[in-house]
């Protein structure tokens, strides 16, 4: 691997390596935060380094991850929720998040869309317990699906939305991407109706 991390081209897999002493490659990967959840625990920030020495890898679950390298610059995704394994055997250490929905990399529009979409799912909850159980029942594609569409309604309702034209034109490419993975009948539905 040439970097630190690398999505797949259908961007439902996540590979990131993680070094103690960094590499020569781009974005030298120290430490990988994944959101988590267990039902007897709850939900946590799993941040895993080149020191893991294992242990139960819970749920990962709808949220931001957030990878930093040697140098302490900042890379972040979105993920719908997946499998994460994480192999510590031998260095570098490496997890593989596994999901059925597109894991998202957060740059420009694509962390204004998705910054709403955090601010819409959190409001499906009031008590943070029943969001996170609610979160971690839930369907990933469903959910990128049904949550594309709700932030792409968001951002249509206000005329003052920074960057709206350019993230409603993402939206419109991220949901014919969505509508060709999901039963038409997904797309009907509202946040609520899968959280």
């Amino acid at each position: 691997m040439d970097k630190g991390y690398q999505l797949d081209d259908d961007r439902t897999t996540l590979t990131v390596h993680l070094w103690e002493e960094p590499p020569e490659v781009f974005f030298p990967t120290r430490q990988a935060i994944f959101p988590t959840y267990q039902p007897a625990r709850g939900f946590r920030n799993l941040n895993v380094t080149a020191k893991w020495v294992g242990g139960a890898v819970p749920d990962v679950i709808a949220g931001q991850i957030k990878l930093t390298d040697h140098t302490d610059r900042e890379y972040t995704f979105f993920t719908f929720g997946g499998d994460l394994t994480i192999e510590h055997e031998e260095l570098p250490v490496v997890c593989t998040l596994s999901s059925q929905a597109p894991i998202i990399f957060l740059e420009g529009v694509r962390a204004a869309a998705f910054a709403k979409l955090e601010a819409l799912l959190s409001r499906q909850h009031a008590d943070q317990s029943a969001y996170h159980d609610a979160l971690a029942g839930a369907d990933p594609l469903h959910l990128y699906a049904v949550g594309l569409k709700a932030v792409q309604a968001a951002f249509e309702a206000d005329s003052t939305a920074q960057d709206r034209d350019a993230v409603i034109a993402y939206l419109e490419e991220e949901l014919e991407h969505a509508a060709d993975l999901v039963d038409s009948d997904v797309m009907e539905r509202d946040i609520g109706d899968v959280l």
